[in-house]
């Protein structure tokens, strides 16, 4: 009976032990903890994005906005938290403006506003406490709830547990702030139907009157309020961001020339500055009302090209907006170019970004973002061979393993038969459609240390659990097929393993809490996932290899295990490695191809280096949607005039 009793209670304990993995502590002291980890990552992704949209940290600015009861307010952009605070009316609000006018930058500025609130309250996090967190509205497809799509983008932007997500969402902990607004989700030459039923789901009950923030073009939303029939977000205060005035723009002009770069000679910058004051209704003044294109003009008439005379002849808002966008490529590739970027032609750049830009609008056609791109994201560039070329040789080495394993005792046609059988069912099939099996593919992370967790008492515990698990089993049929002696050396000879690659894996490997706590960075989500990959393999080798010396001796054990270890090892880390398998089949293909950089994670830094890029937490997007959109349509340089090539549009000024 007491046998029988232990038995009982381990078996209790790993049930216990997999249902805590597979529902995580969703208390609400557990969940407070997770808000604080979460308004931390909000709050260094915030940072990060704000310092790039004003071109270094330090930088400030006015807003200039017109409330939805017509009175005009021009405050200070660390104003923003405390002004959404003071809302009379319910917390859901509308931030209108012209593409380019400062919406993205307003709405980092209220983020971090929000988040230094939070900042004080770890621990007594109360039920009406919100976490903003951005996300990109071009990525709902409009057919789930809103919700399931909220806690979609928490699990992929953030790596939280989908239940946790809805826990925190659930509990009113969460303020979705929908940045890459209405204005993003249907073509710009179509009417807004996604948009629509967008704010019929924030309209409709679950969300009515529930504290949301979102952007959108003037333009698109007064369109929405027509088809509707209605004001759109139902119960939101709207404000609308204001265009620059000429006073306001030649200011802005002096202080780029004087302060940022230290340039005293104003006469190379005057038939801008005096087009501006002389005539304000002229195509350039109209054009550079947008603080997104002032900026372009300002790196555009430091460096001279295009310099004043020609951005003052120009005969259209469209036609400024092409010049300055035509310049940015040739002035990032104009440097002297190392070995590592020699290849970074004014051709080929145009041709890369040009790729990367229609790939993003076709995601965001389809309903799938488009506006951002992760490392781990970059096999999507070409799709199916990525997944051929990547199934292909996990299954070369899934076959090569069971190739060895098998051994020539039985026959070479069922030793043949074995390995193309893996080779096709677990190393093609299976890693071809990991995508779909899995669902969105992310690179993960080993971490010895994360600030503020103690995870090594839990890990040595995981470890017992499963050492013994392992070891009754193994035993046990050891004993059935050899006998009590050889049984008790097998189970503690694999318990031991078995415990030691359990509590290893448990420590070192991050959960979401970890993550969200560690930060996460662009250039290196690739790296972390090869070394999780390699990791895993190594110390799951080693512990076989361990467990069989003790049964078989140590001679005996190297015999065995050395020859299985490459191809062990080797298929361990494809079978773990997804995401840094995918990058390395897109790698090869694109260094036959040339459609794409052979090295993305260096050039993706490169561009940003360039002002071509920025970076959103882990992903990289483009400075501007604009930007992206005339990439897509018309920025690759094909020898006609820059007004010509931009074709559909130029009707969209930023």
């Amino acid at each position: 009976m007491t046998e029988i009793d232990s038995a009982f209670k381990l078996i209790l304990a790993m049930l216990g032990w997999l249902r805590r993995r597979v529902h995580p502590d969703t208390s609400p002291p557990a969940l407070n903890r997770i808000a604080d980890d979460l308004s931390d990552a909000v709050r260094r992704r915030e940072e990060n994005l704000r310092d790039q949209l004003l071109s270094g940290p330090g930088s400030a600015m006015d807003l200039r906005f017109r409330t939805g009861s017509g009175a005009m307010v021009t405050a200070p952009a660390a104003d923003c938290g405390p002004r959404y605070r003071g809302l009379a009316r319910t917390r859901r609000l509308v931030v209108l403006g012209d593409a380019g006018s400062g919406k993205t930058l307003l709405v980092s500025n209220l983020i971090l506003g929000l988040v230094a609130d939070l900042g004080g309250k770890a621990g007594e996090q109360s039920s009406n406490t919100r976490v903003p967190v951005r996300a990109s509205l071009a990525s709902w497809n409009g057919n789930d709830t809103f919700s399931d799509w909220v806690c979609q983008r928490l699990s992929i932007d953030y790596g939280l547990r989908k239940n946790v997500a809805r826990a925190l969402l659930d509990a009113r902990r969460i303020l979705p702030v929908l940045d890459g607004g209405l204005d993003e989700m249907d073509p710009s030459d179509g009417e807004p139907v996604r948009a629509d039923r967008a704010l019929h789901c924030l309209n409709k009950s679950g969300w009515v009157n529930q504290p949301v923030i979102v952007t959108c073009r003037t333009d698109v939303f007064h369109r929405l309020q027509e088809l509707r029939g209605d004001g759109g977000l139902h119960a939101a205060n709207v404000i609308t961001l204001q265009p620059l005035t000429p006073v306001e723009v030649n200011e802005r002009l002096l202080g780029y020339r004087v302060d940022q770069f230290g340039i005293t000679d104003s006469e190379a910058w005057a038939p801008v500055t005096d087009q501006i004051r002389n005539h304000p209704r002229s195509p350039l003044a109209m054009a550079l009302r947008s603080p997104w294109l002032l900026s372009l003009t300002a790196s555009a008439l430091r460096r001279g090209t295009p310099n004043a005379v020609q951005l003052s002849q120009c005969s259209s808002p469209a036609e400024v907006r092409d010049a300055l966008f035509s310049a940015l490529i040739p002035a990032a590739t104009s440097g002297e170019r190392t070995r590592s970027t020699r290849a970074y032609t004014k051709h080929n750049v145009e041709i890369w970004l040009h790729a990367l830009a229609t790939h993003l609008e076709c995601q965001r056609r389809a309903g799938l973002g488009g506006d951002q791109i992760r490392l781990d994201q970059a096999w999507q560039l070409t799709a199916w061979p990525s997944r051929i070329l990547h199934g292909s040789v996990v299954g070369l080495v899934v076959a090569a393993t069971v190739w060895f394993v098998v051994g020539p005792d039985v026959g070479a046609v069922p030793r043949i038969a074995e390995a193309v059988l893996a080779w096709i069912v677990w190393g093609l099939l299976g890693t071809m459609f990991m995508s779909e099996i899995r669902g969105t593919i992310h690179a993960r992370r080993l971490a010895w240390r994360v600030p503020d967790r103690t995870r090594w008492p839990h890990a040595v515990a995981t470890g017992a659990l499963a050492g013994l698990a392992v070891g009754m089993m193994t035993g046990l049929m050891s004993t059935a097929w050899s006998g009590h002696a050889v049984g008790i050396k097998a189970g503690l000879a694999f318990g031991l393993a078995g415990g030691l690659v359990a509590g290893f894996w448990d420590g070192l490997s991050t959960t979401s809490d970890d993550r969200l706590a560690l930060g996460q960075d662009a250039h290196r989500i690739i790296r972390d996932d090869a070394a999780f990959a390699v990791g895993v393999g190594i110390v799951l080798w080693i512990s076989f290899t361990i467990a069989l010396g003790a049964v078989l001796g140590v001679v005996d054990a190297l015999k065995t295990a050395l020859p299985l270890g490459i191809p062990s090892v080797l298929m361990i880390m494809a079978s773990f490695g997804i995401a840094s398998g995918r990058y390395a089949s897109a790698t090869t293909i694109f260094a036959f191809t040339r459609q794409f950089p052979s090295r993305p994670a260096d050039f993706f830094e490169w561009a940003r280096s360039a002002g071509l890029l920025r970076v959103n937490g882990p992903a990289y997007q483009f400075r501007h949607g604009t930007y992206q959109h005339w990439l897509a349509t018309s920025g690759v340089d094909n020898g006609l005039p820059a007004a010509q090539r931009s074709g559909a549009s130029t009707a969209e000024i930023s």
